[in-house]
């Protein structure tokens, strides 16, 4: 036998072993969409109220505002970063509308202006997270934690502890006027997912992002600018919440920070849920599409049961933890670095 030959049979296991395991990962690419199924068809089961027209437009509207949120940290955790500033600047966002905006607070009356500038901010101060960090080298989780309390502490200094009413119909009929039984906001939520879904799949730019995450290293070498696909993506995802921030205040027409509280974690789950990787370089934004619709779901089905609100969250919490157990999600993310 020639050298070659044992050569190539030696590495006929790693091969084998190459093989299987690129398989198993492409099984569990579609073990979120098992789940979604599963449980759609086991909320059809337990409530006759469930699969109602009421009920379908109802999920629509419940995931609107969370799917925004989710959208804002996919492209982060691809990079193997976590936001943890959303909730500051989403009530930064509304508080920069809320006194900007016909209000009973200020003699401003900027109309949609008052959403562009908000939005706008928010993108700058992504843009200053994704700045420091790749100058600072501080992990993203840090930056992000703090930008979070200057932001929530920015936003609490305009209003001064009293939160203005908006009264900017304008601005408000995206919560208050319909269109095929949803709330305008939800096609708001829709365009951004196309959006996020477009930079994602369709783009130069997208590639880079999942290069970055999977190995910087590796991404520098092939010439991608690491430092500036990390801002870039934090500007966008500033941006992102900023519209989260503006549809927030739409529905509550109060910038009160109460109303934007424990956004970041659900958001997070909502994207571990949906499969995508949390060391980065894996997943995407219709896995967490995938995992707002079932988060929604749960959420629906336990109102539905009529299910008492002080358990939900517990009751939500033994799930999830049960479902990424079940399937294998700590396997998939144990190689978690933050960066």
């Amino acid at each position: 036998m020639s050298k070659m030959e044992i050569q190539a049979n030696a590495s006929k296991p790693f091969d084998h072993r190459a093989h299987r395991q690129h398989q198993l990962e492409r099984i569990k690419n579609f073990v979120p969409l098992g789940i979604l199924f599963i449980f759609f068809i086991g909320c059809s089961i337990i409530s006759d109220d469930f699969l109602t027209r009421n009920n379908l437009l109802t999920l629509l509207d419940l995931a609107s505002l969370p799917l925004i949120i989710a959208l804002s940290s996919t492209l982060v955790v691809i990079i193997g970063s976590i936001n943890l500033s959303i909730e500051g600047m989403m009530g930064l966002s509304g508080a920069i509308i809320s006194m900007l905006a016909l209000n009973n607070r200020t003699v401003f009356n900027l109309g949609i202006f008052a959403v562009l500038i908000a939005v706008a901010v928010s993108g700058f101060v992504g843009f200053l997270i994704g700045l420091i960090m790749v100058h600072t080298k501080i992990p993203s989780f840090m930056v992000t934690f703090c930008m979070g309390l200057i932001t929530t502490g920015a936003a609490l200094i305009m209003y001064g502890g009293k939160p203005g009413t908006l009264s900017d119909m304008q601005i408000r009929s995206i919560a208050l006027n319909k269109f095929l039984g949803v709330p305008i906001y939800f096609y708001i939520a829709l365009l951004v997912f196309l959006i996020a879904w477009l930079i994602q799949s369709k783009t130069a730019f997208g590639r880079q992002i999942y290069a970055v995450g999977q190995d910087e290293n590796s991404a520098a070498m092939a010439g991608i600018n690491v430092n500036r696909v990390k801002i870039t993506v934090f500007t966008l995802a500033g941006l992102i919440i900023g519209i989260a921030g503006f549809v927030s205040i739409a529905q509550f027409a109060r910038a009160d920070m109460s109303n934007v509280m424990n956004k970041s974690f659900p958001a997070l789950a909502a994207i571990v849920l949906g499969g995508t990787n949390l060391s980065g370089g894996r997943g995407g934004v219709v896995n967490t599409l995938v995992g707002v619709t079932i988060i929604t779901m749960l959420t629906n089905i336990m109102v539905l049961l009529s299910v008492n609100a002080y358990v939900r969250d517990a009751a939500q919490g033994v799930f999830l933890l049960i479902i990424m157990v079940a399937f294998g999600w700590s396997k998939k993310n144990k190689k978690l670095i933050v960066k």
